[in-house]
């Protein structure tokens, strides 16, 4: 959001008529040097051209963006606004400069794609995308959403394919972002063939709570609403003889031992693909989980046709509704 008392449109008028790239580079500086001399040195120039390009940008956005003082420059809310955005095109401008190096290296460009981990089904949409697009780099970067979001915004990323909870979502600006739904999402409690409850038609969670638990890691969202829902119900929850932030190795573990319960989300269960000795138990309430989504940097290099290729083949890859309700209706076998 721009921050002046200019219109914005008036604002940018000036700023593409007025403003230099080597403004945008004095504003990147001034965020990380203390004085004027600092940043004069820092970009080879002498320390009235650092002046003189200051006030020049003071006289766009009409407003002081540092003071001075014995101890040099701070800058003022709007100061740090601007070196914010200015730090965002340089971002970008290296977005660009990434492709143009893809390019020269024979590709035909480059998809910078985020990803949380719990993403099983990701390998199978890079293969669709480089199947129809070979000379395509892609590079995938994993975080968490919260890590995600932030390399978007500032971007670091083309894309990324998460579930973003409603409260970061909520705080965040999405000025230069997309949020496109792919699939709904819920809690899944797995378990061996041969464990006691597998052939139960239907559980409360509170039946759970005396059981031996394979969870997510505890800053995790899975095990936060997994252990909201113990505390709506008024109990304690469970304590995990093992923790992991691997969907497939959860699956494993409790496929290898008869005593144990996973948690993983729906998809992830459908993605990892059918387990003879796995099934999904029923259990009530169910809990929903934020969708799983793909969110575009507007402002991305990356033509717009590799782009909807991307979204092509994650909706052909992603687990649709009619699987999850035909393996929510009762306990079964986790099928692909």
């Amino acid at each position: 959001m721009i921050t002046s008392d200019l219109e914005p449109s008036r604002f940018v008028a000036q700023a593409l008529r007025r403003l230099r790239l080597r403004h945008v580079e004095l504003l990147a500086v001034l965020g990380t040097v203390p004085t004027v001399h600092s940043a004069a040195d820092k970009l080879n120039l002498s320390q009235p051209a650092v002046s003189k390009m200051i006030k020049e940008i003071e006289n766009v956005t009409q407003a002081p963006l540092f003071e001075r003082s014995k101890r040099g420059l701070s800058a003022t809310p709007r100061g740090a606004m601007m070196v914010r955005f200015a730090h965002s095109i340089i971002r970008h401008l290296q977005g660009a400069g990434d492709q143009l190096d893809a390019m020269k290296e024979g590709m035909s460009g480059l998809l910078r794609l985020g990803s949380s981990s719990m993403l099983t089904y990701l390998p199978r949409v890079i293969l669709r995308v480089h199947q129809a697009l070979p000379d395509l780099r892609v590079r995938v970067t994993e975080g968490r959403p919260r890590d995600l979001l932030a390399q978007l915004l500032a971007g670091e990323l083309d894309c990324a394919i998460t579930a973003l909870p409603p409260a970061l979502v909520a705080q965040s600006s999405w000025h230069s972002l997309l949020m496109e739904s792919l699939a709904k999402d819920t809690l899944c409690v797995v378990a061996s063939r041969g464990h006691r409850l597998a052939s139960r038609r239907k559980l409360t969670w509170p039946e759970l709570a005396g059981e031996r638990w394979v969870l997510s890691q505890p800053d995790s969202l899975t095990r936060e609403e997994f252990t909201s829902r113990f505390i709506q119900e008024g109990l304690r929850p469970p304590t995990p003889v093992v923790e992991s932030l691997s969907a497939p190795a959860i699956v494993d573990l409790v496929g290898m031992d008869g005593e144990l319960l996973g948690l993983v989300r729906l998809h992830q269960a459908l993605a990892i693909g059918a387990k003879d000795r796995t099934v999904r138990l029923r259990v009530s309430p169910e809990i929903s989980m934020p969708d799983i989504s793909l969110v575009v940097n507007t402002l991305s290099p990356v033509p717009k046709e590799t782009m909807d290729l991307l979204r092509t083949m994650l909706r052909l890859s992603t687990p649709n509704q009619d699987e999850l309700g035909g393996i929510a209706a009762r306990p079964r076998k986790i099928k692909r």
